[in-house]
C-alpha cells in the first residue's frame, strides 16, 4: 500500500523503507537556515494535476508507463518523506514542483533520471516562470540543507538560476544540478552519519541510502536566495536472483 503526502495540517503520510505500515509522524527539517517554509500554492505545479477527491482522501496520482531505458524502473510508490511537509511554516516566494515523466513510480523524479535532464514533465521550461519579480534577479542562489543523523554535516551549496545576465535555467538544467550536489554529498559525508541522535536516522552510502534512491519532489525558496528541497527515498535496488 502506498502512503502519499499531502498539502495540508495533519494531512500526512509515511512509509517505512522495511515496513509499508504508516510510521508515528516526526518532524525532521531539511535545511540549514532557521527560516521555515509554508505550504506550496497549487498553481506552482506542472502541467500533470495531482486529483484530490476530498481533503480527507489521498491524492490520486496517473499510472504512468515505463521508459525502456529509465535508471528507475526498480522504484516503487513506497517513499519516505524528508523532510515533512509540516516542518515549515512561512510563507513560499518560490516552489517548482517535479513531477515524472514516466512510471512505475509517480511521485517525484529519479536523481539518476535528472543527470541525464529528463525524466520530468517540462524539462525545457525555464524556472524564470516560478520566480517572481520581487524574488530578485541573482543569477545564482545556494542550495541550503542538513540530512537527518548527520547532525554536523551542513550543505551550502551553489545552485544556478540563470545561463546568463537575463536567461533563466531549464527545469532539466535545475533538477540536474540538484542531483549533482546530492552525489557530491554522499561521497564524500556519506560516513559522517552519527547514529541514535534523532528518531529518524538515515545513514547515507556503501552500507546505507545511495543516490539512486532519492527522487526530487520539489525546490522551494522563501527569498529566492536560499533555496530548500524535499526529497523521497525509495527501497533498495531488488536483489537480482542468480
Amino acid at each position: 500500500m502506498t502512503h502519499h503526502e499531502f498539502y495540508g495540517p495533519g494531512l500526512h503520510g509515511l512509509v517505512n523503507l522495511s515496513n509499508p505500515s504508516p510510521a508515528p509522524r516526526v518532524n525532521p527539517i531539511l535545511s540549514l537556515s532557521l527560516v521555515q517554509v509554508s505550504q506550496v500554492a497549487h498553481h506552482s505545479h506542472p502541467t500533470r494535476r495531482v486529483l484530490v477527491p476530498s481533503p480527507n482522501a489521498p491524492p490520486v496520482y496517473p499510472v504512468l508507463p515505463p521508459r525502456d531505458d529509465a535508471r528507475d524502473k526498480w522504484h516503487t510508490n513506497k517513499l519516505v518523506y524528508i523532510p515533512h511537509r509540516e516542518s515549515f511554516a512561512g510563507t513560499v516566494a518560490i516552489s517548482i514542483s517535479f513531477l515524472p515523466s514516466h512510471g512505475p513510480c509517480n511521485e517525484g523524479v529519479a536523481m539518476t533520471e535528472l543527470d541525464l535532464s529528463r525524466g520530468m514533465l517540462e524539462p525545457r521550461k525555464r524556472v524564470g516562470a516560478y520566480i517572481p519579480a520581487r524574488a530578485g534577479t541573482d543569477t545564482a542562489g545556494s542550495l541550503v540543507f542538513t540530512w537527518p543523523g548527520y547532525p554536523n554535516t551542513h550543505v551550502r551549496e551553489k545552485l544556478s538560476l540563470k545561463d546568463g545576465p537575463a536567461k533563466y535555467v531549464t527545469r532539466g538544467a535545475l533538477g540536474k544540478e540538484v542531483s549533482r550536489i546530492f552525489r557530491k554529498f554522499i561521497d564524500e559525508h556519506g560516513h559522517e552519519h552519527v547514529p541514535g541522535v534523532s528518531g529518524r536516522n538515515f545513514p547515507l552510502g556503501e552500507n546505507g541510502i545511495k543516490h539512486e534512491q532519492l527522487r526530487l519532489l520539489e525546490v522551494f525558496s522563501t527569498d529566492g536566495h536560499n533555496f530548500y528541497v524535499r526529497v523521497g527515498v525509495v527501497p533498495p535496488r531488488p536483489v537480482a536472483v542468480v
